[in-house]
């Protein structure tokens, strides 16, 4: 299966302009946020690559700068972003290579796409039976240490 954006908004002006607060915003408080909250936001560099191109070129050339001025910044927080906060640790990629923003771990997309809700329950599975370990023993039984104290 392809990645296929599917933009928010009716027009590509108006994704254009919402998608690029979104991602003004990332840059800006990147590090403030949590590895969940900036893959969330990262999708708004999609959509504004996918308004440019419906524009097909027509954007503001203040625009285009802006967007170049925040892209360099977040490349340059690359190591911070792969590495402190390994925003691309625990994620399925099968967004087009040219989505950089994806691959600031030097990744590449995931070989068949994104596994399907059967295959990520299978896998979840299997991690699951792989945790039982002693370590995982030894919290459940303080959990009932702590409910057994509770109860007197």
């Amino acid at each position: 299966m392809t990645y296929v954006y599917e933009p928010e908004w009716e027009s590509p002006d108006q994704e254009l302009e919402i998608s690029l607060n979104v991602y003004r915003r990332l840059v800006n408080r990147m590090h403030v946020y949590d590895d969940m909250e900036v893959v969330a936001y990262l999708t708004a560099r999609d959509g504004v690559a996918w308004a440019i191109e419906q524009l097909d070129g027509e954007v503001d050339p203040a625009i285009l700068a802006e967007i170049e001025e925040l892209d360099a910044r977040l490349r340059a927080a690359a190591d911070y972003l792969v590495h402190e906060l390994d925003i691309y640790g625990d994620i399925w990629r099968d967004e087009p290579e040219e989505y950089w923003w994806w691959y600031l771990d030097g990744g590449k997309p995931d070989p068949g796409g994104i596994p399907s809700a059967e295959e990520r329950h299978q896998w979840t599975m299997e991690m699951l039976k792989a945790e039982k370990t002693p370590k995982a023993i030894e919290i459940a039984e303080k959990r009932e240490e702590y409910k057994a104290e509770g109860d007197k």
